[in-house]
């Protein structure tokens, strides 16, 4: 699943042409992931 959210973020960041709406678009993902990657009890 991360792989594909990742193709998608990188997929629409080249689609805007905003250069900080661009970067915003893959920070917000790299967080989003970060969150929900698996932690240990």
């Amino acid at each position: 699943m991360a792989a594909s959210t990742m193709i998608g973020a990188v997929t629409m960041s080249r689609i805007v042409n905003d250069p900080k709406f661009s970067a915003e678009i893959l920070s917000e993902v790299e967080n989003s992931l970060a969150e929900k990657r698996v932690r240990p009890p």
